[in-house]
């Protein structure tokens, strides 16, 4: 029924060509690196969340 195709040279082209992160998503890798970043800090505040809350802050009087 159906025959497999070669891929046409300018469609292979087009993706030697363009970078996949910017040209087709329309982003950068800093939008995916800092996307990374804020996952990764969500998931640790998530994890040591009893911990975090446990955290007293000091008093004005106690810096410096």
């Amino acid at each position: 029924m159906f025959r497999k195709q070669p891929a046409r040279r300018e469609t292979l082209f087009f993706f030697l060509k363009t970078r996949f992160d910017e040209n087709l998503f329309g982003t950068s890798p800093e939008y995916w690196l800092n996307l990374q970043r804020d996952t990764d800090l969500w998931e640790s505040l998530d994890l040591h969340r009893d911990d975090l809350e446990r955290i007293e802050p000091l008093a004005l009087g106690m810096v410096g």
